[in-house]
């Protein structure tokens, strides 16, 4: 399921910012960089257009998902919303199980919109 940035269970994990700029994620979306970017929005919007690479687990889904991300608990996670109140959300429920590197996309897809980025539907 998360075959787009898969890890290398020997590679050690660099930590990133608690935010990234958008254009740090395109550059780092072009690096070897190890990653999971993970969309909280719902199926449909996330149906209607998403940043390219990522795995969508809606906000409110995330505790009855917490078996898919379990790989990624030590690795760098970078999470987004629309605007970013449900990703607020969902970063304080990784935290409060365990994931130790996650990281808010600054803008979401807001932001992604407003400055004409590719998205993937």
């Amino acid at each position: 399921m998360f075959n787009a940035n898969a890890y290398d269970e020997q590679q050690p994990v660099s930590p990133l910012a608690a935010d990234i700029e958008q254009q740090q994620l395109i550059d780092l979306q072009q690096s070897d960089e190890q990653f999971l970017l993970l969309d909280v929005r719902t199926a449909e919007e996330f149906q209607e257009g998403h940043i390219p690479g990522a795995v969508n687990i809606s906000h409110t889904e995330l505790a009855a998902n917490l078996q898919k991300l379990e790989s990624y608990k030590d690795k760098n996670i970078i999470v987004y919303c629309r605007s970013g109140r449900r990703a607020g959300i969902a970063i304080e429920e990784l935290k409060q199980q365990g994931f130790k590197h996650l990281t808010h996309l600054q803008g979401d897809m807001n932001l992604w919109h407003e400055n004409n980025r590719q998205v993937e539907k």
